[in-house]
């Protein structure tokens, strides 16, 4: 499926189109993770120079990504090419003709905002993709409720967390262990194989659905936390191929 692509109109000051390519990037990116392409990392020192956006200069040092704002965000320049888009949405800031080339190379981006320099520069790429002018209503931010966007949370990530619930007997003592030992295993299994989950999602998940007791559900929570920005544990299942697709058959049935 092609991406859906939008551009922001040069005319608005450059502070501004910019604090509107990142809010749509902070929407679009809530359980995704999401990218943000420049073209060399010095023009990260640029933005994060800007009015409430500091927390971007994480991104300037190795491993290049950072949760800003409770997403998960990851840099691309011109020589930091990814080449699977992970299914996550896109924001361009003030890149030239080369990195729009680049970017359109890489495939499974869900959607690509382009915040331009010089709109002459974006001509070319608006024509070539159809792109629109990004509407105002899709820059907003508004704190939707957590419980609210688990119906749209990955079928996947929900079959995942009931074969977690039915694994773990929160009744028995020492119960502690096994909830660690199962969410290594499961949140390395979804992480390895691309599947995006929120921390927070899943927290609220195995609360609100599953009954979880809360200190079980935090306990959860940040073990998936953990995993998702790269720790590795050493306690983590061999046979682990088969998982996903039974997670995804599982989900299908209902």
């Amino acid at each position: 499926m092609p991406k859906q692509c939008f551009y922001l109109p040069v005319e608005v000051k450059d502070t501004e189109l910019v604090r509107q390519g990142v809010l749509w990037l902070f929407k679009n990116s809530k359980y995704s993770g999401g990218w943000l392409a420049v073209n060399v990392i010095k023009n990260i020192e640029n933005i994060s120079a800007y009015s409430g956006l500091a927390k971007f200069g994480k991104l300037i040092n190795p491993p290049h990504c950072a949760e800003i704002n409770g997403a998960l965000i990851h840099l691309i320049t011109e020589q930091m090419i990814p080449e699977n888009g992970k299914r996550r949405p896109l924001l361009a800031i003030h890149p030239n003709r080369k990195l729009l080339y680049k970017l359109d190379n890489i495939s499974n981006i869900t959607q690509m905002t382009v915040a331009p320099f010089i709109g002459k520069e974006l001509e070319y790429w608006v024509k070539l993709h159809n792109a629109i002018q990004l509407p105002e209503n899709d820059n907003n931010t508004s704190d939707e409720d957590v419980s609210i966007q688990l119906t749209n949370h990955n079928g996947v990530v929900i079959a995942a967390l009931e074969d977690l619930n039915r694994k773990v007997d929160l009744t028995q003592n020492l119960w502690e262990n096994k909830v660690k030992f199962e969410s290594i295993a499961l949140f390395s299994i979804l992480n390895d194989n691309g599947v995006n989950y929120d921390p927070r999602t899943v927290k609220e998940y195995l609360k609100s659905n599953l009954g979880w007791d809360p200190l079980a559900a935090d306990q959860a929570s940040k073990v998936a936390e953990q995993i998702r920005s790269g720790n590795r544990y050493k306690q983590y299942r061999e046979d682990v191929d088969k998982y996903v697709s039974y997670w995804a058959d599982e989900f299908s049935k209902k």
